[in-house]
């Protein structure tokens, strides 16, 4: 393999891997909007332990985190009620 596909290679996936993060962060407000009811108990209650399973090493973080566990409710909270 030539240096610069290597390289392009290299970029790419440090691109990838940047952008599933990202995604993975910003995915977890749809995902409670889909398993929470903004009115009351989960909508969906089979999807709530897997999306609690997935999202566990997201809220271990927020919850370690003063700051970053408000801004955290707040977003889910948000998008709960507007999704």
């Amino acid at each position: 393999m030539s240096e610069t596909k290597r390289s392009k290679l290299i970029h790419l996936s440090g691109y990838v891997i940047a952008f599933s993060l990202m995604f993975y962060v910003i995915s977890i407000g749809p995902a409670a909007a889909i398993v929470y009811d903004p009115n009351g108990p989960p909508a969906n209650p089979e999807l709530e332990e897997w999306a609690h399973l997935f999202y566990s090493p997201l809220i271990s973080v927020a919850e370690s985190n003063g700051s970053l566990e408000f801004l955290f409710k707040k977003y889910t909270e948000f998008c709960i009620e507007h999704f």
